[in-house]
């Protein structure tokens, strides 16, 4: 049986309502925030991230992996399928994987 007679569902009766608890407003008014440990982890926290644009290029060289590069074009020409299958083996160009310093990872 549980812990709390009456509030919560015993294991064996799964179907039985959880009828939760009762909100206490008090005690939500008596927590208190050591302000300057929060500022401080805060602060150390902001040191330790990598750049907002590092991320931003990881996340995007991510999504260009994930690119369908499938042609369902009746009309497509062999130079239509030639270039599909050039972006496929290189879908981002050399110079941009350079200054990225992605060009010798072997993602692309």
């Amino acid at each position: 049986d549980s812990v709390f007679p009456g509030k919560f569902p015993s294991v064996g009766n799964m179907s039985a309502r959880n009828t939760g608890s009762v909100l206490d407003l008090d005690w939500i008014s008596r927590v208190r925030v050591n302000h300057q440990a929060v500022l401080k982890r805060a602060q150390y926290i902001q040191s330790l991230k990598v750049s907002k644009k590092q991320w931003q290029a990881a996340w995007l060289l991510k999504a260009v992996t994930c690119i369908d590069l499938t042609t369902l074009a009746g009309d497509d020409t062999p130079s239509n399928v030639h270039r599909l299958c050039l972006k496929a083996i290189q879908p981002v160009r050399l110079d941009l994987l350079k200054n990225m310093d992605m060009h010798d990872k072997g993602c692309f």
